[in-house]
């Protein structure tokens, strides 16, 4: 992971687990930022994911576009973890996804356009 889990959110889940709630994670991409980019040079996120899949700079797995090593400890994309809490149900669930920076939306542009 790039990123690690932020300590608020482990006393999140550790609260919730102390009262009963069994916490869920789930993973994936995050929309905005590849769908902004993707505009950008006039093409789909979903293209656009392809894209860099077929590069070899990112890769999909168990629900989450991560980075290939090389390009992993760059600061061209951090991944962040979304917290979420379904009030009347057991059940909490955390989302990773990927959000890439600007030096990260620059290289793309750069990757894209040759």
């Amino acid at each position: 992971m790039i990123d690690p889990v932020r300590p608020e959110v482990r006393a999140a889940v550790e609260e919730c687990k102390a009262a009963g709630i069994r916490p869920v994670m789930i993973t994936g991409d995050h929309k905005d930022t590849a769908v902004a980019i993707a505009k950008e040079l006039g093409m789909t996120a979903q293209e656009l994911n392809r894209l860099l899949c077929a590069e070899r700079v990112q890769y999909y797995q168990s629900g989450q576009y991560m980075l290939y090593a090389e390009y992993a400890h760059r600061g061209l994309a951090k991944s962040r973890t979304h917290f979420d809490l379904f009030v009347g149900r057991d059940t909490v669930c955390t989302r990773m996804y990927l959000v890439w920076t600007e030096k990260g939306r620059k290289f793309i542009h750069q990757k894209v356009k040759g």
